[in-house]
């Protein structure tokens, strides 16, 4: 591994944008991500997670987010290029969102990758924001968005350019399948640190690629953008616009496993009292209801403007990376995960094979829970 350093820039006074339109935002960038440095073919990426003690005060959609820099293997330039997320002293946000830098004075072209997906159980079982060789993981898309709940009909984000580039978004469904891609956006040269605004409305043909969809579940956001030589260039902002809506719901589930998403093996749990506080800038209020036999609840004709607040009892049980204190969004869907009762395995039996044979568990076998709320769940290891 390579050590992490961050980018180092002069602070400026960041011009913002205001915008009539109410916002969703995916990403406030007060989680901040060590720079990953790359000039040489190949990839360089790291993730950052939020942690348990910030979950309240910072907004990181999906609790997770993933970068890398990528270069065709023939490249060899003289200076790194870098990407990270650098939030300067004494300030609780990056006022330059995720940053990249190509101080070459003519390189081959690199592409640069910011992921949001949900995949929460990397944050335990990996090593947040440290510089690795491997390419970021694509397999879960767990960000959990419900388009039409939401009332989302636009993606927005706020950009600053030293020179012209091109940058494109892509969401994904639950399972990985591309819903949307935008066409190629041209970014003009601002003036850095100048950030301006730029919309993709839903609605818009000229904006996002024939067959994109915008109904169900985004479980993935990408943003993909070129990193040209003589290059400084950031991203902020990241947000869904929508038209208010008046509701929040939460869903209890066993968690086989405590792999940070709902799989075909979970059990959806009813009579789980699920709480909802309303707190400031409106009247504090709390309402409680309990889960159904699909495990859910929903709260309607809530007040709009509020801090929202879901919460279940600690004694649940919660997977680790599922809290039991969750500040959510008008239109959020809060997933509640927890641990599965205990159970005995059944081990496959022994098999043996011959050197170049197929060893994968259709061919050998797989651990499996004979028992318990999780009896018949396949193990991971």
């Amino acid at each position: 591994m390579m050590a992490a350093a961050m980018l180092v820039v002069s602070v400026l006074a960041l011009v913002a944008c205001t915008s009539a339109q109410q916002p969703h935002v995916l990403d406030s960038f007060s989680v901040p991500q060590s720079t990953i440095w790359l000039y040489s073919g190949g990839q360089q990426s790291n993730f950052n997670c939020v942690a348990p003690s910030n979950v309240s005060s910072v907004t990181l959609a999906g609790g997770i987010r993933k970068l890398q820099l990528s270069a065709p293997s023939n490249t060899n330039a003289t200076y790194w290029v870098q990407l990270g997320v650098l939030i300067p002293y004494n300030q609780t946000t990056a006022p330059f969102g995720v940053q990249s830098n190509n101080g070459n004075s003519n390189s081959t072209i690199f592409q640069a990758l910011y992921r949001l997906d949900g995949d929460t159980a990397l944050c335990s079982s990996g090593s947040p924001n440290t510089q690795s060789y491997y390419p970021i993981s694509r397999m879960v898309s767990n960000l959990n968005h419900n388009l039409q709940a939401l009332g989302a009909y636009a993606f927005q984000f706020n950009a600053s350019a030293s020179y012209p580039n091109q940058l494109t978004v892509t969401m994904y469904s639950p399972t990985g399948v591309q819903l949307a891609q935008s066409f190629a956006v041209t970014l003009f040269n601002s003036g850095w640190p100048l950030f301006v605004p730029y919309t993709l409305p839903f609605s818009d043909s000229s904006k996002w690629v024939s067959g994109s969809r915008f109904t169900g579940i985004v479980g993935a956001i990408e943003i993909s953008w070129t990193v040209p030589a003589n290059h400084l260039f950031g991203i902020n902002n990241v947000q869904f616009l929508i038209t208010p809506t008046s509701s929040i719901s939460a869903r209890v589930f066993t968690d086989c496993g405590c792999n940070g998403f709902n799989e075909g093996i979970d059990m959806l749990q009813s009579g789980v009292a699920v709480t909802l506080s309303i707190a400031g800038p409106c009247a504090s209020l709390t309402q409680s209801q309990i889960t159904s036999s699909s495990g859910t609840v929903t709260f309607y004709n809530l007040p709009s403007g509020c801090t929202y607040t879901l919460s279940v009892s600690s004694g649940l049980n919660l997977c680790a990376q599922s809290p039991a204190v969750r500040v959510v969004q008008l239109g959020d869907t809060a997933d509640f995960a927890t641990q599965g009762t205990s159970a005995s395995i059944v081990m496959p039996p022994n098999v043996t094979v011959m050197c170049g044979s197929d060893t994968s568990p259709s061919s050998t076998g797989t651990a499996t829970v004979a028992n318990g709320s999780c009896g018949g769940a396949m193990l991971s290891y």
